[in-house]
């Protein structure tokens, strides 16, 4: 898989008294935008003509009704016959070999200032063209406001007046998106002069046909899909924000992978850490068939100039738009930052900052994972959410080491097809390795006969009772809704280590939902019972009674509030000024002014 350099002969030659600036990827560009706009995006001018015919390169017969469809000047019927001379037989034949050339020199846009006028692909948008064009398989990742629509409908106008016999399927998250990406390619090929445009059998909203035996089609993800259809070429548009898209997917791969040329691609600003980051992490690590490319918005080069024209390498563009949302929003729109899942209950940014670590110790079935090694000197807590065992929700624990703080995720076990009745057993055997820790179970529909089998039967003593009717917490609305929100303080505020990878990936999911916090029901995987063990255990660190399981005076609310309360004042001289009606000034430190009764 490889992205081609075609277009480098298409570079604009600046005369050397051109003032230049070296831009942010260390290339020379115009110090004034006037300049820039001059040789690397002139207004080249697009008129179609009808009367001479040996001028080929621009020639419709729009005049000949016969020859229309549907009586459209633009669009040539089907079955019309052309008289090919060797020159327009050598002209059809290079924009066949060079896509560069044909988006060039063929391909129109209509321009709200300068009406119809040639496109002038920029350095990104050649790239892009080179990577569908070399590869089966193309996912791009690409930030707002960047013409994506423009150059895949170029790739694809190409790909339909070069082949015979070929389907193309558009697919959008919504049937208006989906016709209006088909509106672009339709308006590129309308463009095309009669020498190289298909003959058209077909020409509506949701369908396009062409008498080489050629078809377009838009189709929208909300209603099945392209189920059924046989594709040599599909499109998927901003395929981040495609709900249920794994299930989509695998109706959807059988049809393009029995085709041994057929093509996908893939296009998208990011979503959240979903489907689409998932498959871009692989894509870039070289773990699947998918050719990445990204592109941000400084590649946009006259973004890069001020509203007087001088080149800034983007400060005046960036400053206006995180003016108009948010530092966030522009992180994720424009520089292409996975954010988490929209309404996660980590913050985003956050996110990506935690880093999964490498266990030191693994089970032979892979449900128990140890990162650091039980010390005799410290203290221990696990929390349990139990499951039936029958391959759907996951039974899970967690081992923190509350010793001090930053409290450490230890140990997790998860597994989905360990039975209720042999779960305590498991529970047990590490909780002793742990220096006998304390165990909390939640006490949902099994967490009773969990709870109950460890303590009655196997006489484990460590277990944590909320009340004393029941051998554990029994999870409700308020119990989850303030265990979610000093779980969100203790990773933002760096009070707990996260090593899991899976729990990770849990939390990049676990979002507000039907006003609880729970997986996201349209993630790859939708499942969060390693999460609602830190749940549960952040719910613990708010009891009175958490001191008595780790032996220290640790009280988390409290210490987080001073913990915020000292980063918001480190911006500033640690002093308080005391007016006691006399002349001089009194000064005390923060410790005192915190503390004084």
């Amino acid at each position: 898989m490889s992205v081609a350099k075609d277009w480098n002969k298409y570079l604009p030659k600046i005369p050397e008294n051109v003032p230049m600036v070296l831009s942010h990827d260390g290339k020379l560009f115009p110090k004034w935008l006037s300049d820039w706009q001059t040789y690397h995006s002139p207004i080249r001018k697009f008129k179609l003509q009808g009367k001479r015919q040996t001028e080929f390169k621009t020639y419709k017969n729009k005049y000949n009704k016969k020859t229309r469809y549907m009586g459209i000047a633009n669009l040539k019927r089907a079955d019309v016959e052309t008289r090919w001379t060797k020159a327009m037989v050598e002209e059809w034949k290079k924009c066949r070999d060079d896509i560069h050339y044909f988006a060039r020199e063929y391909c129109a846009i209509v321009h709200v200032d300068h009406g119809t006028i040639k496109i002038n692909p920029r350095q990104f948008q050649d790239e892009m063209l080179d990577a569908m064009l070399g590869n089966r398989f193309t996912q791009f990742l690409l930030s707002r406001q960047l013409g994506k629509t423009t150059v895949v409908g170029v790739f694809i106008a190409h790909y339909i007046v070069f082949n015979r016999d070929k389907n193309v399927a558009v697919l959008a998250h919504k049937n208006k998106m989906a016709a209006e990406i088909l509106d672009r390619i339709k308006k590129i090929i309308e463009f095309l002069p009669d020498f190289l445009q298909p003959g058209i059998q077909e020409w509506n909203k949701g369908n396009i046909s062409f008498d080489n035996g050629c078809d377009i089609g838009a189709f929208s993800s909300a209603q099945g899909g392209i189920r059924g259809e046989s594709i040599a070429l599909l499109y998927v548009d901003e395929c981040a924000f495609v709900p249920g898209f794994e299930e989509f997917w695998k109706g959807t791969w059988p049809v393009i992978s029995s085709g041994r040329k057929s093509k996908v691609i893939m296009t998208s600003t990011p979503n959240g850490m979903n489907h689409y980051y998932t498959r871009w992490k692989a894509a870039k690590a070289g773990q699947s068939n998918f050719f990445p490319y990204e592109t941000i918005w400084k590649d946009v080069h006259d973004r890069m100039y001020d509203n007087n024209g001088l080149y800034d390498h983007g400060v005046h563009w960036k400053a206006e738009q995180i003016g108009a949302s948010s530092v966030e929003d522009f992180s994720q729109e424009h520089e292409n930052q996975f954010l988490g899942t929209s309404g996660t209950l980590i913050n985003g940014y956050k996110l990506t900052k935690l880093i999964s670590h490498e266990p030191i110790y693994e089970d032979d079935d892979k449900v128990f994972k140890k990162f650091v090694e039980p010390d005799p000197s410290r203290k221990y807590i696990i929390t349990v959410d139990s499951a039936q065992g029958k391959a759907q929700d996951y039974s899970a624990f967690t081992v923190f080491d509350v010793t001090s703080y930053p409290y450490d995720q230890v140990a997790r076990y998860r597994n989905n097809k360990i039975s209720y009745l042999l779960y305590p057993s498991v529970i047990m055997k590490y909780a002793i390795e742990y220096n006998s820790a304390w165990v909390l179970i939640e006490l949902n529909d099994v967490g009773y006969s969990v709870a109950g089998e460890l303590y009655t039967h196997l006489e484990y003593e460590n277990v944590i009772c909320e009340s004393m009717n029941d051998l554990g917490m029994k999870q409700g609305r308020r119990s989850k809704a303030i265990g979610c929100n000093t779980l969100k303080d203790l990773v933002e505020k760096d009070f707990l280590i996260l090593r899991d990878e899976d729990t990770i990936n849990e939390l990049y999911s676990f979002i507000e939902h039907r006003n609880s916090w729970e997986a996201d029901p349209d993630s790859e995987n939708p499942h969060d019972d390693l999460v609602m063990t830190l749940v549960i255990f952040a719910y613990l660190t708010t009891w009175e009674q958490f001191q008595d399981y780790t032996e220290n005076n640790n009280r988390v609310g409290a210490d987080i509030f001073r913990s915020e309360i000292e980063d918001n004042l480190e911006e500033y001289e640690p002093f308080a000024m005391i007016d006691n009606g006399i002349e001089d000034e009194s000064f005390t430190t923060f410790d005192d002014l915190y503390f004084r009764n």
